[in-house]
């Protein structure tokens, strides 16, 4: 928890890249299909090695959007496997 304001710190930051988060939390992966179609490509295929800032920059992502998505993912994945903050 970030002792500063109560609240426990995202666990996805915008400097992770797509496979570090993917590997870590795998039910991600259906967010970064889902913003495929803005982005106009494969996110998966050519920005696996980018990160989140990155690649939300080069395709016009809102990067804010897409971290809540993956943050909201990522909690619920620990979560499940007991893996608490």
């Amino acid at each position: 928890m970030d002792q500063a304001d109560g609240f426990q710190k995202d666990p996805i930051t915008p400097q992770m890249t797509l496979i570090d988060i993917i590997y870590r939390w795998r039910s991600t992966e259906q967010v970064f299909v889902a913003y495929e179609e803005q982005a106009g490509v494969c996110l998966r295929c050519r920005a696996l090695f980018d990160t989140l800032a990155a690649a939300a920059e080069k395709y016009g992502l809102d990067l804010n959007r897409l971290l809540a998505d993956l943050n909201a993912l990522a909690r619920i994945s620990d979560c499940e496997k007991g893996d608490f903050p």
